[in-house]
């Protein structure tokens, strides 16, 4: 995904216009991990992803997918073990490497 690292500095960055839901999001939290993944394509696969999280973890429906036709692009659990066992699962399903 081009530009990947400049969106993931944009997020950790404390002084930014706020423009995407996730900034919002960070103004009341913080981020603990970052995970990445790639695929031999050169394909987005956010969308895939997200299809296989809504079937295992809770949403806020209607973050971070204002552009498709996903429910949510934010998923959560109060166990990061299981968020981190779904996103590899879901990962791997669509062929993704976790980088």
């Amino acid at each position: 995904m081009g530009g990947l690292t400049a969106r993931i500095n944009r997020h950790l960055r404390k002084e930014k216009k706020f423009h995407w839901h996730i900034d919002y999001l960070l103004k009341h939290s913080s981020i603990i991990n970052i995970i990445t993944g790639e695929n031999n394509d050169g394909s987005k696969y956010q969308c895939r992803i997200a299809r296989i999280l809504i079937k295992n973890l809770d949403c806020i429906k209607g973050f971070g997918c204002s552009d498709c036709k996903c429910s949510s692009h934010l998923f959560f659990s109060p166990k990061k073990k299981i968020i981190l066992k779904h996103v590899l699962t879901a990962f791997n399903g669509v062929g993704v490497q976790m980088g």
